[in-house]
């Protein structure tokens, strides 16, 4: 397995235009003041450099590792600390949430959340659920993922998987099956 299957084809971000780099300014302190009051784990996504732009201090999502080690580790690090069902499991979710997104207006992607559940190792070697959840909040001109931001949290669920998209100010949740790849609205 390689770290460049968790980045799907339907999500290749090759260059940013102005308009994409206008929407940056300086969006990273917001995220640090919101790492800062929060006990869940945050971190931040760049889609085109296809690495951590951001992790938060909290000692959830570390595997025993400084936050700066897990920025220069990138997507290395899930490689490393996720164990390798969950690692190809990753990878089903990515394409399957990017497969969702593609099928929906522009102006709706920043409005859904993706959430489920996978291992990871924590500072003792032991693998623990966790629950991660991703929204984007930068978009290419084109629609695509630029930026996205993560929330981890101890899952309350017995197993990984669980994969289910929702929309914000609405009743629709869409549920991912694994088994099957498919999704279904619940």
């Amino acid at each position: 397995m390689d770290v460049n299957d968790l980045f799907s084809p339907k999500n290749t971000v090759d260059s940013l235009s102005a308009k994409d780099l206008e929407q940056t300014k300086d969006y990273i302190e917001i995220v640090k003041a919101f790492a800062r009051i929060t006990y869940q784990s945050i971190y931040v996504i760049d889609y085109q450099l296809k690495a951590f732009e951001f992790v938060s201090d909290n000692p959830l999502f570390l595997a025993g590792l400084s936050s700066k080690q897990v920025v220069e580790m990138g997507y290395g690090f899930y490689q490393k600390y996720v164990p390798a069902t969950d690692f190809q499991m990753l990878i089903q979710i990515n394409n399957a949430g990017f497969n969702f997104y593609e099928n929906i207006p522009l102006e709706e992607r920043k409005l859904h959340v993706i959430s489920y559940d996978f291992q990871i190792q924590d500072a003792n070697k032991k693998y623990i659920l966790i629950n991660h959840k991703l929204t984007p909040f930068f978009l290419t001109e084109k629609g695509k993922i630029w930026k996205a931001m993560c929330i981890v949290s101890l899952s309350s669920n017995v197993s990984s998987g669980n994969v289910t998209i929702e929309k914000l100010h609405s009743d629709l949740l869409w549920e991912l099956d694994l088994l099957t790849e498919n999704g279904s609205p619940v």
